[in-house]
């Protein structure tokens, strides 16, 4: 399984989503978690290509919003999304063949960092997480930034695989 983030910037407008699903089917992902979409109305979408699209809202200010993509192979296995706050955001999935029952939460994080000694602070978004629920560290086979994803953010695509066996799912569990 293949799950992604990537720090959107926006996604208001039509074009820039097109422009993201345009990006999206030159890598291989079954999940993509999208942060900072700063969209004012939610957005629940399929495609004639059955992938689905979900993105939240941001807040009153104009912050936040987290979504997922779902790539064709998973859009089957959703049980539910949840947007528990601007910020976070969580997909269930059912199990399916040799992929077991996962939550993905997808986060969203801004931070603080010090510019210089007189003590000007400037706003940098850190890596946002996508967390499988495990603690077990060799389910994760490999992490690495996509190049080459361009849909007007500045920000890395990140990708993460993850191998599940019966054996690793039993002792994922807690």
């Amino acid at each position: 399984m293949t799950i992604c983030t990537y720090d959107a910037r926006t996604l208001a407008s039509e074009a820039v989503i097109e422009d993201l699903m345009m990006q999206a089917k030159k890598i291989k992902y079954d999940v993509i978690g999208v942060t900072v979409t700063r969209r004012r109305h939610s957005l629940n979408a399929i495609y004639e290509t059955r992938e689905e699209l979900f993105l939240g809202t941001c807040d009153r200010r104009g912050v936040g919003g987290v979504g997922v993509l779902v790539n064709t192979s998973m859009a089957t296995n959703i049980d539910s999304l949840e947007q528990l706050t601007t910020r976070i955001g969580r997909l269930r999935m059912r199990r399916c063949g040799p992929t077991p029952a996962l939550t993905v939460f997808v986060q969203h994080q801004a931070t603080k960092k010090k510019k210089s000694k007189l003590s000007i602070w400037t706003w940098r978004i850190s890596t946002e997480k996508i967390m499988p629920p495990t603690s077990k560290r060799f389910c994760l086979t490999d992490a690495a930034v996509v190049p080459k994803f361009y849909t007007g953010s500045d920000h890395r695509f990140l990708r993460g695989r993850f191998s599940f066996t019966r054996r690793a799912e039993k002792t994922a569990k807690f």
